[in-house]
């Protein structure tokens, strides 16, 4: 039997397989593994930024509330493990569970013969999706809450042929590479999520967003809503200006799927998501942010500008070299003069040099360290106790940075 030293490493083995949008093998995956998709009451969530916090919220709220249900969450990018993409919250729990080791290597062992008996040659993310579907069919789940990897059309997870209820989070320009240079058609490809006859929710868009929304939604036949704001004196757990537009998502979701406002109150004043706006230390201030695209960076600034004003704020940054780092540099300008670059382990990382050189034209005084966990010693000598240190760019070493944070103020 497989185990999960080994299903990692397999992983690994076949990531050269890239990132590849289409159906064609997901379907072959599911037919292969009887379609336990079909059997899932599915929420699934689009959008450029806010799926995890939507997610997290809605699923927090469903399972803390008088229902008594269990909240399968199939979660991407994984941040924090390759465990973490895969979660179920326990009746009542308002953190979930990752899928166990065994339970991991379990399938991951299913999936992998399945791949190689019918030669798909699928992705990881594939892989993954399929065997997501699998095993919370196998946990009974009663409600499933799925993100999308990439776009929403041509998504892996778009094999789900009747959700219960699709959602749309914020979209804004990213991955044009894959989805398109224009904000109408990244929102086409978004609103692919979409079926027909399948109630759709969104929050404030940008009205060319708008507009292919609605009329997607007339062509599907949908019952649509749009998230009225929450109230002044809802409490939130999650920090954060934006996450207020999130919580009206889940909020209204909520609504929708029989909660009481006693119920939304509760789930949105415990919800847990680590590494979104997250104070990891008070002296120095210390926050964790994944904002990885202009929109999600515009918004880390507005938080920072709200949260901090007048403080002297470093920055601790990787990113991808596919992203427009450039551009979000000249916005981060406007919260923050010094940074400590650094290159991401992952194959599209940006060299940190290349980045501090990036930089210093936006104007910020760089330093370069070599990797995350270094870049965390840097900032923290520099830091004064007043002073914040805000690490963005990328949610691939929050993993790395968090730990190594956590572990100095264990040291203190």
């Amino acid at each position: 039997m497989m185990t999960y030293e080994e299903a990692r490493a397999y992983y690994k083995e076949i990531a050269g397989r890239g990132s590849v949008l289409g159906l064609e093998k997901m379907n072959r995956l599911m037919d292969a593994l009887r379609h336990p998709e079909r059997d899932l009451r599915v929420v699934h969530i689009a959008g450029t930024n806010g799926k995890g916090s939507v997610g997290a919220m809605l699923a927090t709220i469903l399972a803390r509330s008088n229902k008594r249900l269990k909240i399968g969450r199939y979660v991407s990018p994984a941040v924090f493990g390759e465990r973490e993409i895969i979660q179920v919250f326990r009746i009542g729990e308002t953190t979930p569970r990752w899928i166990s080791e065994e339970e991991y290597a379990i399938m991951t062992e299913n999936v992998k013969n399945i791949d190689e008996v019918f030669q798909i040659h699928a992705t990881p993310f594939e892989l993954q999706t399929a065997m997501a579907f699998a095993y919370f069919a196998s946990e009974l789940c009663d409600v499933v809450l799925v993100e999308v990897g990439m776009g929403g059309r041509l998504d892996a997870t778009n094999v789900i042929e009747r959700p219960i209820l699709s959602l749309l989070t914020s979209i804004s320009m990213d991955h044009m590479a894959f989805l398109g240079n224009d904000l109408a058609s990244i929102a086409r490809e978004k609103a692919g999520i979409i079926k027909e006859y399948c109630p759709v929710l969104t929050g404030p868009q940008a009205p060319e967003v708008m507009a292919v929304i609605e009329e997607t939604v007339k062509e599907k036949h949908c019952m649509f809503g749009v998230a009225e704001p929450l109230p002044e004196d809802v409490e939130l757990s999650l920090k954060g200006i934006y996450q207020r537009e999130n919580a009206a998502i889940a909020a209204q979701a909520a609504r929708w799927m029989a909660c009481s406002e006693e119920e939304i109150r509760d789930g949105l004043a415990h919800t847990v998501w680590p590494g979104r706006f997250e104070v990891v230390s008070e002296k120095p201030c210390v926050v964790l942010d994944g904002a990885h695209n202009e929109d999600a960076i515009i918004r880390l600034v507005e938080n920072v500008e709200h949260d901090f004003p007048g403080k002297r704020v470093i920055l601790c940054m990787g990113v991808f070299r596919d992203k427009a780092y450039e551009k979000e540099l000249q916005i981060l300008r406007g919260c923050a003069g010094e940074m400590v670059a650094f290159t991401t382990k992952s194959g599209r990382a940006l060299p940190g040099e290349e980045l501090a050189e990036a930089a210093r034209k936006a104007g910020f005084a760089v330093t370069v360290a070599e990797d995350a966990v270094e870049a965390v010693d840097v900032a923290l000598k520099i830091a004064g106790e007043d002073d914040v240190i805000v690490c963005c760019g990328s949610l691939s070493f929050l993993s790395d940075i968090r730990e190594k944070f956590l572990a100095f103020l264990g040291e203190r």
